[in-house]
């Protein structure tokens, strides 16, 4: 017992990830003191300053704990506990109070705050006292600290970097957040000027770089070793090596619409949970439009067009999908391994396969390798939709179960491209997406004692929100949901988490509340609902699909009726009658969300 400590007192301080029980205890019957702390367990959220928080550290991974400036461990302590040595430092050997409070956890942040409408002459500390640009508000950085960014594009500044003239260069272990990520944040290059350089210990973290055109390398981005970007969007770019990244390390972003003739989207990187669409090379003898001289684990490379090796070259690849590549030799893979890949529709024009001197091991391919030779397959993987970039696997799929752990991503925590568990039935698929096993989830308000994950009628939810929250669900999953519904009164709202910062999902604002009998149906973007009547019950089938890419919405039919991308069936028009809610005289109503703005419809019909 006692993962992070036992029979101490604690104050001021932040424990997360440690395995042995809760993460503070009391044992022997030792009642102990925790106060201004943030543990995920052990404490009692607003209790004597206490909270249950992500601590959001900079980047736990590579052991920098620094609070990022969104930390709601930043000014959370109590000065009363802390250091009271003449000069009080952390464990950097900065001051230890430099906010109104002591921080919890042991560096104590000190971070610069950027707004297209500040001032670059104000201290930049605050939201309030915002500089104006991004690259005066990194140069006042201390080392190892964070600059915010709010919404905006910032197209100003240039310092020199790896060759070349740089919009921004982040040095000393400085690292830049967007406030509300790449959507919302853009870094604009220029013809001549590089996106970012980022130096060793560096962190870019949710913008959008593009438009860069230079005749060095690393058009979007130039990372040293030990650098890194994440949750970026890095497009349209130009380089002589490298398009869109060079070098570092590149987690959850987007690689789009780049171009070099060596490595469009990526030279010499190793990238995690990527989406890495339509780079370019310039000439049919020109090599990889996708990446080069990379890693790659758990990636979807797709729609490259070039010369040698479309979507990778001399690259190792695990659990990736590759698809429609196109290139003169080795559309998929040239040169270097291919494990636990799904490569499929890639054409090569003068040599008629997708793998050129590769290595392929538990691989399915539709051309390029032999079926039952080193675990590879050539069935067809059964995508649930790949025509609208849907890259799940169907129930049934031959890649499901048939890729080898020991070729798998050793990244803690396991999981694919969707952000769901990597493993699920003891052996890793074949791909970027993991099939996710079904589950029922029950919900009723009467005769019941809640205990999640409420996968029973005697322990159902009483509510939607806790049903739905305890559901696991991601974008691209194919992960298909059942929830059992007794008919009763239901006031709550829920929304579904899909992403970082993506909510999706049926947010009932109905105001009198939502009366369901059975088979009522709740309408989430880009899922299909399957009603079933019953004699105390309904049950809602959801197939989840990319939430990007809506399939179209479908006519009104005797079994269905369709909204935003939606489809909802039931067995005949009379259960759709019977079921919907009254909405006044010869008419039924669907109470669904619009995702994009989360706002209520109310959708009727008349099949009355």
């Amino acid at each position: 017992s006692g993962g992070g400590t036992a029979n101490c007192d604690v104050y001021n301080s932040v424990f997360q990830n440690n395995t042995g029980g809760d993460e503070i205890v009391g044992i022997f019957g030792r009642v102990v003191t925790v106060r201004n702390t943030c543990s995920p367990n052990g404490v009692a959220h607003g209790v004597d300053g206490n909270i249950t928080n992500n601590p959001l550290f900079v980047d736990a991974s590579a052991e920098n704990f620094v609070l990022s400036p969104f930390s709601p461990c930043i000014d959370a302590g109590s000065n009363a506990h802390a250091p009271t040595n003449a000069t009080p430092v952390d464990l950097a050997g900065n001051p230890r109070i430099i906010g109104a409070a002591v921080d919890m956890g042991v560096r104590e942040s000190r971070h610069q705050y950027v707004s297209t409408n500040g001032n670059d002459s104000a201290d930049g500390l605050t939201w309030a006292s915002a500089k104006r640009n991004l690259q005066p508000a990194v140069d006042a950085s201390w080392p190892g600290m964070c600059v915010a960014a709010s919404n905006g594009v910032y197209a100003t500044g240039a310092t020199t970097n790896a060759g070349g003239p740089c919009r921004l260069s982040l040095t000393n272990g400085v690292s830049l957040f967007s406030a509300n990520g790449a959507s919302f944040t853009t870094l604009a290059a220029t013809n001549g000027i590089r996106g970012a350089y980022l130096a060793a210990g560096s962190r870019l973290t949710g913008f959008t770089v593009r438009d860069a055109n230079i005749t060095f390398s690393g058009g979007g981005a130039y990372l040293e070793s030990g650098a890194s970007i994440s949750d970026c969007v890095v497009i349209q770019n130009r380089a002589a090596v490298g398009g869109g990244v060079y070098g570092g390390t590149i987690w959850n972003s987007t690689l789009r619409e780049n171009q070099s003739p060596d490595g469009g989207g990526a030279w010499r990187s190793t990238l995690h949970y990527c989406r890495i669409i339509a780079n370019r090379n310039e000439r049919l003898g020109d090599r990889a439009p996708g990446v080069f001289r990379s890693t790659l684990n758990n990636c979807l490379l797709t729609d490259h067009q070039g010369g040698n090796g479309a979507a990778s070259m001399a690259s190792v690849l695990n659990n990736c999908t590759i698809y429609n590549n196109y290139a003169a030799y080795g559309a998929a893979l040239f040169e270097g391994e291919a494990n636990n890949c799904i490569a499929w529709s890639n054409r090569s024009t003068t040599y008629n396969g997708q793998f050129l001197n590769a290595v392929v091991r538990n691989t399915c391919a539709d051309h390029g390798v032999v079926d039952g030779v080193n675990g590879n397959t050539t069935n067809a993987p059964l995508f649930l939709d790949a025509s609208i970039g849907n890259f799940a696997l169907e129930a049934g799929s031959p890649c499901i179960d048939a890729g080898n752990n020991s070729s798998a991503p050793t990244l803690v925590p396991s999981l694919d491209l969707a952000g769901n568990p990597r493993i699920v039935n003891r052996t890793v698929d074949m791909g970027a997406y993991e099939f996710q096993e079904a589950n029922t989830y029950f919900i009723a308000q009467t005769g019941q004692t809640p205990q999640a994950p409420y996968t029973n009628w005697s322990t159902a939810s009483s509510n939607f929100t806790d049903a739905v929250l305890s559901a696991p669900y991601a974008p691209q999953t194919g992960f298909r949901r059942t929830f059992a519904i007794e008919g009763a009164i239901y006031t709550d709202f829920f929304g579904i988490q899909v992403g970082p910062g993506d909510v999706m999902g049926s947010t009932l604002l109905h105001p009198s509340g939502l009366v369901l009998a059975p088979a009522t149906a709740i309408l989430a973007t880009n899922a299909t609902y399957v009603g079933v009547t019953g004699p105390s019950s309904a049950f809602l089938s959801m197939m989840m699909v990319d939430m990007a890419m809506p399939r179209p919405p479908f006519a009104n039919q005797t079994a269905g009726f369709g909204v935003d991308g939606c489809k909802v069936q039931f067995s005949s028009a009379a259960a759709f009658k019977t079921n919907a809610a009254p909405n006044g005289a010869g008419q039924r109503k669907l109470v669904v969300a619009n995702c994009g703005k989360l706002q209520a419809k109310s959708i009727t019909n008349q099949w009355d």
